[in-house]
């Protein structure tokens, strides 16, 4: 989501760029030349670059966000050890997936897995379901309100990765709660989460300050024990949490639900 200090600075580099006309007359394939990425007549080997090329054919902005995305966002390099002990899973929910990005990275990491991604923007729901293709969909939402006609009957996964700061405690825990009826036995819950000290003087949490004064609308940030709570409350047990990125500003949660009964 954009209210992130690591995806804002992202966005304003991808604004940056694309406010120079040069983008538009050197053409793509120089583009990707200038980055330094390379296109062969086989599949990519590299899993970032084959989430990029779910992006090729949409206009440059998103493909840009989405490039420099999985290469600058350090979730992106810790996702592969949250989940190596996960067993492959059949469904993966994505709430407020954005471009689906983050999605995309768990197709490519488990080839069997299909994904519902629900997001409040009309845009960015467009691109995450391109980009899914066939093993995949996003429809506009927003949490809580997360149950549609066509939400899975059964969940493997569940990421809240950046989305929770936008939502109030009680819409939080009626968001968890929805998830954990519908999570399956051994499903694993992934929250990324910014916390109180993306209030420090961080640059990156400057510019996600500005962006906030900027773009205005609610948040709010809690500590990684209020968080913890808000996770138990709705039927889960922590199995594991740790600090995202270098800045202190972003924090993991694994948790597993708790048996029923």
């Amino acid at each position: 989501m954009l209210s992130l200090p690591i995806i804002a600075a992202v966005r304003l580099i991808c604004i940056a760029v694309g406010a120079f006309a040069i983008v538009k007359l050197i053409g793509r394939s120089l583009l990707l030349t200038t980055l330094g990425v390379k296109r062969g007549d086989g599949p990519p080997a590299f899993w970032r670059d084959r989430v990029s090329l779910r992006y090729e054919n949409m206009r440059t902005s998103v493909w840009m966000f989405a490039w420099f995305k999985v290469r600058l966002d350090p979730m992106f390099g810790e996702l592969p050890r949250l989940l190596e002990d996960i067993p492959p899973p059949r469904m993966i929910l994505d709430v407020g997936c954005g471009h689906g990005i983050a999605g995309c990275a768990m197709l490519e990491r488990f080839p069997e897995a299909a994904i519902f991604g629900i997001d409040p923007s009309a845009d960015r729901v467009r691109a995450a379901s391109s980009a899914f293709g066939a093993r995949g969909l996003a429809v506009q939402g927003r949490a809580p309100d997360l149950i549609t006609p066509l939400f899975p009957e059964t969940i493997d996964v569940a990421m809240l990765l950046d989305v929770i700061h936008f939502l109030t405690d009680e819409q939080v825990g009626q968001t968890l709660a929805q998830i954990r009826h519908r999570m399956s036995d051994g499903g694993v819950l992934l929250v990324r989460v910014a916390t109180p000290e993306k209030t420090g003087g961080s640059f990156a949490g400057r510019v996600e300050r500005f962006y906030r004064v900027f773009a205005g609308g609610f948040a709010s940030y809690r500590s990684a024990a209020k968080l913890e709570t808000l996770i138990a409350d709705a039927g889960f047990d922590i199995a594991r949490s740790q600090p995202s990125g270098m800045g202190g500003e972003l924090y993991w949660f694994v948790a597993t639900p708790r048996p029923r009964g």
